[in-house]
């Protein structure tokens, strides 16, 4: 149950939320890796590696920029949610 909100957003805050809120559940504790790939699949950025979480609604927020800080360049990306060996993923569109 992977929800990413809003779906398009701008890092540079033109006109649309600068960053986006990416949402989950947890049914029990879990080990939780959070990735941003762009469409051609490259790792852009890791959000949280192997963290340990508690049961319940998850929250965490991506700012479009990736593991250099850098903003990303416009498109489509791919936020995937593994958690104690399962996976969601969600797509989001980065506009500049």
């Amino acid at each position: 149950e992977l929800d990413c909100q809003p779906r398009a957003f701008s890092p540079r805050g033109e006109g649309l939320r600068g960053e986006t809120d990416i949402s989950f559940t947890l049914t029990g504790p879990a080990d939780v890796t959070v990735r941003i790939y762009n469409a051609a699949g490259r790792l852009e950025r890791v959000i949280v590696y192997d963290q340990a979480m508690a049961p319940g609604r998850v929250t965490l927020k991506w700012n479009g920029r990736d593991e250099d800080r850098n903003i990303v360049a416009s498109g489509l990306y791919i936020v995937a949610v593994d958690a104690s060996g399962k996976r969601a993923e969600k797509v989001v569109a980065v506009v500049q």
